[in-house]
């Protein structure tokens, strides 16, 4: 029997530690897009401004807000004792979305999953006997 030589990896065939690594970059881009950062809110506490995007703000709205401000007894239970204010909230009232942001995001996103996926196949692909050891 002859040993052949193990077969080189393809270039575009990813180890599945990338594509778990690749996700996990790829959801926090996705959560720090689109949560709602808070970015005026009024006096009275009737209305407030948040915007979505990372780095360039993409989206900006006004959202009501009616804070009732006093505490309810809850009714039909077996423990009674106090409940924390309740809030109505009709919603986004307005909003703006805004394409060249977006679209610059978007570039930026895929810019460092791309660097993600390049580095991490870097490293995992980088032979055993070249890889430094820690100092000790």
């Amino acid at each position: 029997m002859t040993d052949a030589p193990p077969k080189k990896r393809a270039w575009f065939q990813l180890h599945l530690i990338t594509c778990v690594v690749l996700m996990v970059v790829a959801g926090a881009l996705v959560w720090v897009n689109l949560r709602a950062r808070p970015v005026d809110f009024h006096h009275n506490g009737q209305t407030h401004w948040f915007e979505r995007g990372w780095p360039w703000k993409m989206f900006e709205a006004r959202r009501g807000w009616q804070p009732s401000l006093e505490w309810k007894e809850p009714e039909n239970v077996a423990i009674k004792g106090p409940v924390p204010p309740t809030t109505e909230d009709p919603g986004i009232l307005e909003g703006e979305w805004w394409v060249k942001p977006l679209l610059m995001n978007l570039v930026v996103a895929v810019t460092l999953l791309a660097c993600a996926v390049v580095g991490w196949e870097f490293l995992v692909r980088m032979p055993l006997s070249t890889r430094r050891e820690p100092a000790p």
